[in-house]
């Protein structure tokens, strides 16, 4: 097949970015004939030669409607194309399949904020002209199928449930055997119960509450080290910021737990690395991993109450869990599955 991916950036930064490189590998090693259309391109990314890359140049165009302006730059240039499949990765209008990794109206609602700026209603417009312009919606959890279907009026048959894949080569239990050696590493000590928070938007997050409920934990018995970013300062002498850390299979595995009170999380990519890696998890119910999460695996705390938090925690300790180490091939979230269901879906739809 000839495949179209759009999506507005061809560079490694964040999770969709991530996931482009891997469709145009995936797709690529299949045989099939790859295009991509972005307006950023990191041209040091090795691509096949055979794939062929579009970017559309889009001037000085205010940062508000640059979405916009992309979407509608791709539209013209998609009509010059000739495809059989067109997958957009984001808030375009002229593909056959959308990813829905979050939705804005979800993301308002969750926060308790009501849209009252330009940002905001670009994007609701944005995520309705991508919905309705799709022939087939790839919901990244139930929690965003139930979004899609009460937010945005969405047909049920449009819309697929494929949870975001999981590269089973960087995220594994390979480590386990290592475990005593990189607490050692990160100083952790051996009777301490620690946690690993990882983030990039702290209160969408629920760092506020994390740090509100490590206050009243004893510091003699747990521990919590946060990394991403921005920076986060805390007086707790039980709580550790890293900074940015790319190595996370090593905190995920020196880690008893990863813990994620987020008030809205469409997937949580962090849910599934820390399982893989055999760490169990404690989440919200506002995190969409939850699918994923069997009693074995971690607890799912439906409240955002500190106190509620601080009672599992002391509760349940990391000997009530046991996580298989074929936890993502259990939930078919390998990349290779995850691009089989896909061309599954389109091709039999």
């Amino acid at each position: 097949m000839k495949i179209v991916l759009l999506h507005y950036r061809l560079i490694r930064r964040g999770g969709l970015e991530t996931r482009l490189l891997n469709y145009i590998e995936q797709f690529h090693r299949r045989g099939h004939q790859v295009s991509v259309i972005c307006a950023k391109w990191d041209k040091t990314i090795p691509l096949p030669p055979e794939v062929s890359v579009h970017r559309l140049n889009l001037g000085l165009m205010l940062k508000p409607f640059r979405a916009w302006y992309f979407a509608h730059k791709a539209k013209k240039r998609m009509a010059q194309l000739d495809y059989d499949f067109a997958l957009s990765l984001g808030r375009t209008a002229t593909q056959d399949a959308v990813l829905m990794p979050g939705g804005h109206r979800g993301y308002l609602r969750a926060l308790a904020k009501k849209w009252r700026f330009v940002g905001d209603w670009m994007q609701i417009h944005l995520d309705e002209a991508a919905y309705a312009h799709s022939q087939m919606i790839f919901a990244a959890s139930t929690m965003m199928a139930d979004e899609l279907r009460e937010a945005y009026r969405v047909p049920p048959e449009k819309i697929r449930l494929l949870y975001p894949p999981l590269n089973l080569q960087q995220y594994n239990t390979e480590l386990r055997p290592q475990r005593a050696a990189l607490r050692q590493k990160l100083e952790l000590a051996p009777e301490k119960t620690v946690f690993v928070f990882a983030s990039s938007s702290h209160y969408r997050k629920g760092l506020d509450i994390l740090l509100r409920v490590f206050a009243q934990l004893d510091p003699q018995r747990y521990e919590l080290l946060i990394v991403g970013l921005p920076a986060v300062k805390s007086a707790l002498p039980h709580v550790r910021y890293l900074g940015f850390w790319e190595r996370l299979r090593e905190l995920y595995t020196a880690a008893d737990f990863m813990i994620l009170p987020a008030r809205y999380e469409p997937f949580g990519q962090v849910v599934a690395e820390s399982l893989q890696c055999g760490t169990p998890v404690l989440l919200s119910s506002g995190v969409g991993a939850r699918d994923v999460v069997g009693p074995k695996e971690g607890l799912i705390i439906d409240s955002l109450d500190p106190q509620r938090w601080v009672e599992a925690i002391r509760e349940h300790p990391p000997s009530h869990f046991s996580v298989a180490p074929d936890f993502a091939q259990r939930q078919d979230l390998s990349i290779e599955r995850h691009v089989e269901q896909m061309l599954d879906y389109w091709q039999n739809r």
